[in-house]
């Protein structure tokens, strides 16, 4: 089995990264987590009162309003779910926000294969970012060239989709994750050797404020 020598800095990081992970979870769902920790709490004393009392026969039918709780938990999550659903336009919920450029991440022209240096550039710093700034949340917006739009509609979206679904894997949130479809509204191009060239078949990666 092949071992990997961390440095004392990279010992910090991981463990600092970790501790964010957990942060993350527990802001997301800590309603959930004092849900059940009061339930767990209240049946305990409950089923020791009846016990003791010997008003019921079965005291321990006191666990049985936990079944409420597991349907309360599942339709919460479901309403959850329903309003993280991928939109191809921005939402209204981005009226009132202000949003600043991070970077871009290039694709190849009718593709969703990027270049491998703005994978772990680009993408990494997004990641290392959120890390450290446990409240961040980032719009991922997807382009394309006129050509590509034309041709793959929904290609914009399914960029975005596809960098969210990586940043996902790296452990952080979904829900701190906006993607949308600019399609090819947002024309944009640099320079090279003083010759313009165009960054069209891009994700845009914006900090919502």
């Amino acid at each position: 089995m092949q071992t990997e020598n961390f440095s004392p800095k990279d010992s910090l990081l991981l463990i600092d990264s970790m501790i964010n992970q957990a942060k993350n979870r527990f802001s997301e769902n800590g309603f959930l987590y004092l849900l059940w920790g009061w339930l767990i709490l209240f049946c305990s004393i409950g089923h020791f009162i009846l016990l003791k009392l010997q008003l019921f026969k079965q005291p321990e039918i006191i666990w049985a309003s936990c079944w409420l709780a597991v349907i309360f938990q599942v339709i919460y999550l479901a309403r959850r779910k329903k309003k993280e659903v991928v939109k191809t336009e921005p939402v209204d919920e981005y009226a009132n926000h202000n949003f600043q450029r991070l970077d871009l991440i290039i694709f190849k022209t009718s593709t969703m294969k990027f270049d491998i240096n703005y994978q772990f550039d680009v993408v990494k710093a997004a990641i290392d970012y959120m890390y450290k700034y446990a409240d961040s949340k980032i719009l991922l917006s997807g382009n394309t060239s006129a050509e590509e739009q034309k041709a793959k509609p929904g290609l914009g979206l399914q960029r975005a989709q596809s960098i969210k679904d990586y940043m996902v894997k790296k452990g952080i949130s979904e829900y701190r994750i906006k993607v949308n479809n600019a399609k090819d509204t947002k024309p944009f191009s640099t320079e090279l050797d003083g010759q313009p060239v165009q960054q069209n078949s891009r994700v845009d990666i914006y900090l919502i404020k």
